[in-house]
């Protein structure tokens, strides 16, 4: 029976809502009420916040918490994934290319979406080095693709060396 003292232990330890067993189509309807509501209040809520952390982001909070996930990565021209296995980056995928460079492609996109799934082994290990050093030199590569485009002038190269200087 659901008594006072198990509904305040049930919350007490974790749980989120304390429902009693239905027993009238009324008590049914207002059960189901309940958990739809909690349902929609956690995925919008969920859903919200991520749109605010960026892929880096999300890359490090996976890494740091040891945790095993795909992370999938949309835009109107591509699909990628990055294999994170206990807090490893093992593999990345996008288009034909995979290992390193496709680990870059995939954080130099501009705009998108993404999606933590769960874990399942990559095809293949294509990605030896620290999710640090991936991560600053993905920043890095950021940087300066910002730097050209604001200024056009350092991205053009001499297309001929200097003239010799006249005698």
């Amino acid at each position: 029976a659901a008594t006072e003292a198990r509904r305040a232990d049930a919350l007490a330890n974790g749980a989120e809502v304390f429902l009693e067993k239905p027993l009238t189509p009324d008590g049914m309807k207002a059960a189901f009420n309940v958990l739809n509501d909690l349902v929609s209040w956690h995925s919008e809520g969920f859903t919200d916040a991520l749109r605010q952390v960026g892929l880096p982001d999300v890359i490090q909070m996976e890494c740091n918490a040891r945790h095993s996930s795909i992370l999938e990565i949309r835009n109107p021209e591509m699909c990628g994934q990055i294999y994170i296995e206990a807090g490893v980056i093992t593999h990345a995928a996008v288009g034909n290319l995979t290992g390193e460079k496709a680990f870059y492609r995939l954080l130099s996109l501009h705009g998108g979406d993404f999606e933590v799934k769960p874990f399942k082994a990559p095809p293949q290990r294509t990605i030896d080095c620290g999710w640090e050093q991936l991560l600053m030199e993905a920043a890095r590569a950021t940087d300066e693709e910002t730097v050209l485009l604001n200024n056009p002038a350092t991205a053009q190269e001499p297309t001929q060396p200097p003239a010799a200087p006249a005698e």
